[in-house]
């Protein structure tokens, strides 16, 4: 495994970050319990969560909201890894009924209290803004969580779905005006690239990693984590030979936000390294994100042991800079 560091976070971090949401929902308590043993055997130690994963299926381990923080809490218990392992957690996404907003100092504060309780735990290693409200100042959403910071709560502050220009004034207000500092962020980002990085979904704005966006955590070597690092299995071995665009493709989706002549460009190059390499075309695509010239976190969410254990291969990938030129540039 590949370990990068989180300002704040005390422990080394995982490149490869477990994502979580299916947990306690699409996957029961005794699968989700194996996915995250063998994630640990074989080297992970950083687990993402969210206040609101598991709001879709009432009949799950929490009854909806938590979810997945329900199962994660109860697995640490009872394998006494707390303080081994990296949690993320997120807060303020709006009401999944209703769609009210989250992004309020009550709601933020009520949503950390509960993920605190259904976790098991007494802090969160890094706790994401779930989502941004543009029409509130900066200084105001980062002073809802400046008690919680200082008293060791909330080790590290993230934020998800953040524009860079409210990211970079977070950073400047943390310097000059003493509020709690923004370690890490949290976006969509994959070798192939979504045909619009920045889109607004039911829940608010949704964006993925453009070219300003990735120069600003160059220069900055700002933490990054990306989630939808897999392109939704646009590299799946099981789609070799397939037309991605054809009206039978079991996934059309993926056309949809993935079929440009880049991105076919990078599947192809990625499948002649994998071949070369003796890996699959997933793992070069992971691999890729662990290279990047910044600390960057390859967010993955398997659904079988199987797919968790190619995903986590990733981290044994090489790629030379040229390799890793050459994918972006295919």
């Amino acid at each position: 495994m590949v370990f990068r560091t989180i300002p704040a976070v005390p422990l080394p971090v995982s490149g490869i970050c477990l994502g979580t949401a299916q947990y306690g929902s699409q996957m029961k308590e005794a699968e989700s319990f194996a996915q995250m043993d063998r994630y640990v055997a074989l080297g992970g130690n950083f687990l993402d969560s969210a206040h609101i994963y598991g709001a879709w299926d009432r009949n799950g381990a929490n009854g909806g909201c938590g979810n997945s923080e329900v199962i994660i809490g109860r697995w640490m218990r009872a394998r006494g890894c707390r303080d081994r392992m990296v949690v993320a957690t997120k807060g303020g996404h709006p009401d999944f009924e209703t769609k009210a907003t989250g992004m309020t100092r009550a709601t933020v504060l009520r949503h950390l209290h509960e993920s605190l309780e259904r976790l098991q735990t007494g802090h969160i290693d890094i706790y994401w803004f779930h989502r941004d409200d543009r029409a509130i100042p900066v200084a105001e959403i980062l002073g809802w969580l400046e008690e919680p910071v200082r008293q060791g709560t909330i080790r590290a502050l993230g934020c998800s779905h953040w524009r860079i220009d409210r990211l970079a004034e977070a950073l400047t207000l943390a310097e000059t005006s003493g509020l709690p500092r923004i370690c890490a962020s949290q976006v969509a980002w994959s070798l192939a690239q979504a045909k619009s990085t920045r889109g607004q979904g039911p829940f608010g704005e949704q964006l993925g990693v453009d070219d300003e966006t990735r120069q600003f955590h160059v220069a900055r070597r700002f933490p990054l984590a990306a989630y939808n690092s897999q392109a939704d299995g646009f590299f799946a071995a099981k789609y070799d030979g397939a037309d991605f665009s054809a009206p039978d493709f079991p996934k059309p989706g993926l056309y949809r936000r993935y079929g440009s002549a880049l991105n076919f460009r990078r599947r192809k190059l990625a499948q002649e390294m994998a071949v070369s390499k003796g890996r699959s075309p997933n793992q070069i695509a992971l691999a890729w994100l662990l290279a990047q010239p910044f600390p960057c976190f390859a967010v993955v969410g398997p659904r079988t042991i199987e797919q968790l254990e190619d995903s986590m291969g990733a981290a044994e990938v090489e790629l030379s800079p040229a390799e890793v030129d050459a994918l972006a540039r295919a």
